[in-house]
């Protein structure tokens, strides 16, 4: 990270070029898609299974991208009001976020 980058610049392009691998034999329901962004999947989640007021989905998508530093982006979302998977979706990843990686089809 060079002095001009801060964690919200470095966080957001992460977010927009990570894509979770899985392999088909791995899938699950509860497993984000190929392709799926952070927002997606945290959204899809809360929606079906509701939010217990923890990271669990936004844990979980971190986990099968293979971040390099999970702790410090998600010491990142807590400063900027994500305590728990809904509060991600409100106050760290609004509507206006770009939802895909770069170069990804909607």
């Amino acid at each position: 990270m060079d002095f001009d980058t801060t964690v919200a610049d470095e966080a957001a392009a992460y977010l927009r070029s990570v894509t979770p691998a899985r392999s088909a034999a791995t899938a699950d329901l509860d497993s984000p898609e190929q392709g799926e962004c952070l927002r997606c999947y945290v959204d899809r989640m809360v929606g079906s299974h509701g939010c217990d007021t923890s990271l669990r989905f936004t844990r979980r998508w971190l986990e099968c991208s293979s971040y390099a530093n999970p702790a410090r982006l998600l010491r990142w979302f807590e400063s900027s009001g994500g305590y728990c998977d809904c509060e991600v979706l409100m106050n760290v990843l609004p509507d206006h976020w770009p939802l895909r990686p770069t170069g990804a089809e909607p």
